[in-house]
């Protein structure tokens, strides 16, 4: 990426994809299909603009090209951060490592490099972080990798109804996520939906001696509806009081995720239900929106 950011200029003038393609990979090696998918991250995260004339830098791209040429490569891995292209190895880190004293986040080289370990070697190189004999992050570089950008997964290529859907409920858990993590050790707030949907909520308190469990709804208007599996009710009504829902209304997609959280905050967001079954009597309604169908296998004739 670093050398394609250098080259083209003057070797993507009057080229076609492929013809571009096949230039950039005698010049950085490596093999033609892994050159065309550096070529597509980066016109993805806004490095690059392609169109019929090919495909030039943008800004920003022209910005981190004149680091390289200083020999400074930490403006790029800053901004790959801030695209989320780290952010489960992020979210690991947070949560296998320890905020100490200094606020600091330390952690077991070993474990961070088997849950990180492009994200370490990235870091390595900055000012402010350590290796040996633990990795240790400064607060300033801890406050990068746990940041709402940090944290927010790149765009996927899905349907777009579904995608914009599934962003607007990844912005409103990250979030939440960000908001729990700013009121205490980052490392007890856990975001476990992103390992498994099974639990029926999103967010793990581990701060007191009972454990907090956080599911958390987002709409892009204001209105206050959401939906609740039958796993999230079920959870909900076993947990009771441990159980709460945030919701967040309002969300742009097409703003900045870290000035629209600042926004929501300010706002009044989340709005905070907690034990929601025992809310319905006061806060709450719930409305069924589907009938579950199935052949009644008592019936000697089902026609």
């Amino acid at each position: 990426m670093q050398a394609i950011l250098l080259l083209l200029p003057n070797l993507a003038a009057n080229r076609a994809k492929h013809e571009l393609i096949q230039a950039l990979w005698k010049k950085c090696g490596g093999t033609p299909e892994e050159t065309a998918t550096i070529l597509d991250l980066m016109d993805r995260i806004k490095l690059l603009r392609t169109d019929d004339s090919g495909s030039r830098r943008t800004q920003a791209g022209d910005k981190l090209a004149r680091s390289l040429r200083a020999s400074n490569d930490t403006p790029l891995g800053l901004y790959l951060i801030r695209s989320g292209f780290f952010h489960d190895q992020a979210r690991l880190l947070l949560e296998l490592g320890k905020v100490d004293a200094s606020g600091a986040l330390t952690c077991s080289i070993r474990n961070a490099q088997t849950a990180a370990p492009q994200l370490v070697h990235l870091l390595s190189a900055w000012d402010g972080v350590a290796t040996y004999p633990e990795f240790r992050a400064s607060p300033a570089v801890l406050q990068e990798i746990n940041s709402v950008w940090a944290l927010m997964p790149p765009p996927i290529n899905i349907p777009k109804w579904l995608a914009e859907r599934k962003q607007v409920g990844d912005r409103a858990e990250m979030y939440s996520l960000q908001m729990e993590r700013s009121l205490s050790n980052p490392s007890q707030i856990i975001w476990v939906s992103r390992d498994t949907d099974a639990l029926g909520y999103d967010i793990e308190d581990r701060r007191g001696a009972q454990l907090r469990c956080i599911e958390v709804k987002g709409r892009r208007d204001r209105d206050v509806i959401f939906f609740l599996s039958e796993n999230e009710w079920t959870k909900a009504e076993s947990l009771k009081e441990q159980y709460e829902i945030h919701f967040w209304g309002g969300i742009d997609l097409s703003s900045d995720p870290a000035i629209e959280y600042a926004g929501l905050r300010a706002a009044g967001y989340p709005i905070v239900f907690r034990d929601p079954v025992q809310s319905l009597s006061s806060r709450l309604k719930a409305t069924p929106v589907k009938w579950r169908l199935e052949l009644n296998s008592s019936l000697e004739d089902p026609t």
